[in-house]
C-alpha cells in the first residue's frame, strides 16, 4: 500500500496501531513503540498477535516480529540489570509463550496414521 491508495485502516486499540506502524519499519514507530513496550503501555505477546493478523507480506511479518522479540529481550536485559526497577508485565513474552505452547501440546493428542492399513 502506498501513500496515494484510497485505503482506509481502523486501528481499534494500541496494539493494533502500533503493529500497523511497524509495519512500515521507519526508526521513529521503532522508537515510539519501544517506549510503549517499557512503559507497560504494549504487551510483547498481544503485539506480535496483532502482527500475523495484517495483510502484510510474510518477510514483512518476520522481519517486524524479530524486532519485537530482541527489544522485549533488551527491555528484560535492562531490567535485570537495574534491578530498581520493576519488571513490567510486557516481558514477560518468553514465559508466556512458552506456557501457551505447553499447553497447546497437552490439548492436542498426538495421532498417527498407519501406511498400510
Amino acid at each position: 500500500m502506498s501513500a496515494s491508495d484510497d485505503s482506509t485502516g481502523h486501528c481499534r486499540e494500541g496494539h493494533e496501531l502500533a503493529a500497523s506502524k511497524l509495519c512500515a519499519f521507519r526508526e521513529k514507530d521503532r522508537e515510539c513503540v519501544a517506549t510503549l513496550l517499557a512503559d507497560e503501555l504494549l504487551d510483547g505477546l498481544l503485539l506480535v498477535e496483532r502482527l500475523w493478523l495484517l495483510p502484510c507480506k510474510h518477510d514483512v511479518q518476520m522481519r517486524v516480529v524479530n524486532w519485537v522479540d530482541l527489544t522485549v529481550r533488551e527491555l528484560s536485559r535492562l531490567i535485570e540489570r537495574f534491578p530498581r526497577f520493576s519488571r513490567p508485565r510486557s516481558l514477560r513474552v518468553d514465559e508466556r509463550i512458552a506456557r501457551r505452547h505447553s499447553l497447546e501440546e497437552k490439548q492436542q493428542p498426538v495421532r498417527i496414521s498407519n501406511p498400510t492399513g
